[in-house]
């Protein structure tokens, strides 16, 4: 079973709260069962049985990008497990592999550079912005 950092502060982050009690729930669910990359693979069969029939999701557009109908990626996963992501980092490599075979990495942009590339962090930025095809999760799926 993995074990993961969790944010005490997310109890006052005004987003968390002005979610309800089961959608709450539903986010840290989808924390604690996504992968090591910050990937979830969609189950909402499972959900359901978890969280009833009449579940509708939140808008989550500003924490989870869906990359496609099954998996949905959680850029802050990345940034707040492991900082920022370093290719010659032995522990990194199989979080960058998976980002890059799901198309994950264009989303998260700076996550995934070296040091020696923070100088262009701002430029990237801008055109990431510009060529993203994934899509943000807003209301039910």
């Amino acid at each position: 079973m993995a074990k993961r950092f969790t944010s005490t502060e997310k109890w006052q982050d005004p987003w968390f709260c002005r979610l309800s009690n089961t959608d709450k729930l539903f986010w840290i669910y989808i924390l604690d069962n996504c992968n090591h990359a910050g990937i979830w693979q969609v189950n909402m069969m499972l959900v359901r049985t978890y969280f009833g029939n009449d579940f509708e999701l939140p808008d989550f557009k500003s924490r989870i990008v869906k990359l496609s109908r099954e998996k949905w990626f959680i850029p802050k996963f990345i940034e707040f497990q492991y900082g920022t992501l370093d290719r010659i980092n032995r522990a990194h490599k199989s979080v960058i592999q998976i980002l890059e075979k799901e198309g994950a990495y264009k989303v998260l942009g700076r996550g995934l550079n070296g040091r020696k590339d923070k100088d262009t962090d701002t430029e990237k930025d801008t055109d990431m912005d510009k060529d993203t095809d994934k899509e943000y999760v807003s209301g039910a799926y």
